[in-house]
């Protein structure tokens, strides 16, 4: 006799709010706001699953256009201001190769002749040099470029979005009208309180 079962079990089919949560958990973020908008327009005297859906698509909607603090990169003076991708012209003090000259003869035919920057003439060019100095307007204008060993700053936090979370529902209107939302009723709630804090905030980051 075979041990094996007669019939072999199907996996389990989630339908419902049940498949939304799940489909949120993976990270499918499109296809859970479809799930949420199809159990909204299915029966909305259910509050108990009106509810659940409606802060679930929330945070669908806040979710893509979430900014974290991580990402909050922000230009400080020195990056302002100045070009760290240019070497500097002048040498840092201790590590120059000029020296003053004891006697009377001129330069040491030792050391090599130097440019007006103070840089030693090496024969070789130096990519993202120059001999003269660049002035600071210059230095402002200069473009960052990815080719340094320079890390490259995160930009997400610094884009304009052409969008807001509350536009992106549909394009007739926004999914949730702030001018009516009654700020006293859901924060009171502490199941949907905090999807409408994220919301609200998001709608109002350009």
């Amino acid at each position: 006799m075979s041990d094996q079962p007669d019939h072999i079990e199907e996996a389990p089919k989630f339908e419902g709010l049940f498949k939304a949560l799940r489909l949120y958990r993976n990270n499918k973020i499109q296809e859970c706001e479809e799930e949420c908008t199809k159990l909204l327009s299915r029966n909305p005297l259910d509050q108990s699953n009106f509810q659940a859906a409606w802060a679930l698509k929330l945070c669908c909607l806040t979710d893509p256009v979430y900014v974290d603090e991580l990402e909050n990169d922000e230009l400080g003076i020195a990056e302002t201001f100045l070009d760290q991708n240019v070497i500097a012209p002048n040498a840092r003090p201790g590590t120059s190769f000029q020296r003053p000259t004891t006697t009377g003869k001129g330069m040491n035919p030792i050391m090599r002749p130097t440019s007006t920057a103070g840089r030693p003439l090496s024969g070789v060019t130096r990519p993202l040099t120059s001999l003269r100095p660049g002035t600071m307007e210059q230095a402002v204008r200069t473009s960052r470029t990815a080719r340094t060993a320079r890390a490259v700053s995160s930009g997400s936090a610094r884009q304009l979005r052409l969008g807001t979370a509350s536009m992106a529902a549909s394009a007739d209107g926004p999914f949730v009208n702030l001018a009516r939302l009654n700020v006293d009723k859901y924060a009171a709630d502490p199941n949907v309180s905090l999807p409408v804090l994220k919301h609200v905030a998001s709608s109002f980051q350009m």
